[in-house]
């Protein structure tokens, strides 16, 4: 969205600070502390970064996988954890194709973990699915 706009390396980094959240913000502020003289080394070396951090098919993919293990624990009731947990799942079988390491939930090793935190009552469908 960034790369379409014709704004300064301040607005920038000001427009990455308000659509990013979690570790990536965390980052961002914390470039913005350290190194705000130069707003182009900043802003490339900024890049660099969260590139490295984040922008590898492998980081994405581990974040996915630990997402997908910690969503999975909610219980019978709750709701709004079970459709943040049913979007995730979209999400992530969306990525799939772009993202080869997502295979590993095609092998019961990889899914068994996850499927036994989720409530009784889905863990049949799971296992269904995996057999």
């Amino acid at each position: 969205m960034i790369l379409d706009t014709n704004v300064s390396p301040v607005q920038e980094v000001n427009y990455l600070r308000r659509f990013t959240s979690g570790e990536a913000l965390k980052l961002i502020d914390n470039y913005r502390k350290q190194k705000q003289r130069d707003p182009n080394w900043l802003l490339d070396s900024l890049w660099a970064e969260l590139e490295r951090h984040f922008g590898s098919a492998a980081a994405i993919t581990r974040v996915l996988l630990e997402r997908m293990d910690k969503t999975a624990a909610f219980n019978d009731g709750e709701n709004e954890k079970l459709q943040e947990f049913a979007d995730l799942c979209a999400d992530v079988e969306s990525k799939m194709s772009y993202l080869p390491g997502l295979a590993c939930l095609n092998f019961p090793i990889t899914i068994q973990p996850i499927a036994e935190k989720l409530p009784v009552s889905l863990r049949p469908k799971w296992e269904k699915d995996q057999y």
